[in-house]
């Protein structure tokens, strides 16, 4: 694993502030992936997620599990380059650890919108030859894909990985993330994948649902708007491109591992689908 940086506190980053009495999304997701770039106020909030989700980090954890694995496959099946759309800080066997690990030559652009992500993820990948972030909107692919350090790094004419791991969720219907997956499927080279991963609590115990409903009441307080799709919805977004076996399923669910794997018992097992989509 990479050797990381201590955390950037305010005013390290020339031009930017960072306050670190305030939570920040991109934070408290390291949080719950187990990773130190994070703060006080970060752990807080994410403390106060789990009282509610009990389950928010092993669910945190299968998402990115299921981007490690997907990652994995892509490189088996020959794909070398990647964008990693809403990726939060560049930390814990991200993509470009697993992508290079198995091909040292493979390149990696991450892209998120918050300031404070991208501050922390210039940091740790100053030194990591083949990648690079990008502060960009998810909603605005024609941006990212004529960014010029996406174009300096990623050759756009042949396969890319794109991937979208939960981004989708920040998404409201009104800004149709259906179109939105259209329009990179669209601008990908044939050969390229597109994963999908969202979460979902249609299968879950009413217990689970109403905590899940409760976390995303919490995030909405802090400005942050979650959304809960269902299989049938998101079978829809990956429409017009050839599903990856064993197409749309439980995150969990798609090709596991033993590492990755979330327990059987837990709620966080069926609070989120994935899926994985051909270009041809």
């Amino acid at each position: 694993m990479t050797a990381l940086p201590e955390p950037l506190a305010a005013g390290q980053t020339p031009g930017m502030q960072i306050n670190t009495e305030l939570p920040n999304l991109a934070r408290m997701y390291d949080y719950f992936l187990g990773g130190s770039f994070n703060f006080t106020a970060d752990r807080a909030q994410a403390d106060k997620v789990c009282g509610v989700l009990p389950c928010m980090t092993m669910l945190a954890r299968s998402n990115r599990g299921f981007v490690r694995r997907v990652v994995r496959f892509m490189v088996e099946s020959g794909v070398s380059q990647f964008i990693d759309i809403g990726s939060g800080i560049p930390t814990n066997e991200n993509t470009h650890e697993v992508a290079q690990s198995a091909n040292p030559a493979a390149r990696v652009v991450y892209i998120d919108n918050e300031p404070i992500a991208v501050a922390h993820g210039q940091r740790i990948l100053a030194d990591t030859p083949g990648t690079a972030i990008v502060q960009a909107d998810v909603r605005k692919p024609a941006a990212i894909f004529g960014d010029p350090r996406v174009t300096e790094l990623l050759d756009l004419s042949q396969p890319v990985g794109v991937l979208m791991g939960g981004v989708l969720v920040f998404i409201p219907d009104d800004e149709d993330p259906a179109g939105l997956v259209a329009a990179y499927r669209d601008t990908l080279a044939p050969g390229s994948y597109l994963a999908v991963s969202h979460l979902a609590h249609d299968q879950a115990d009413p217990v689970t649902r109403g905590q899940v409903d409760t976390m995303v009441q919490i995030y909405r307080s802090t400005g942050e708007h979650l959304y809960s799709r269902d299989h049938a919805t998101l079978t829809r977004w990956l429409d017009g491109l050839e599903l990856v076996s064993p197409g749309v399923t439980l995150m969990d669910e798609w090709r596991p591992d033993r590492q990755h794997t979330v327990e059987s018992d837990s709620p966080a097992r069926w609070l989120g689908y994935a899926g994985v989509g051909l270009v041809v």
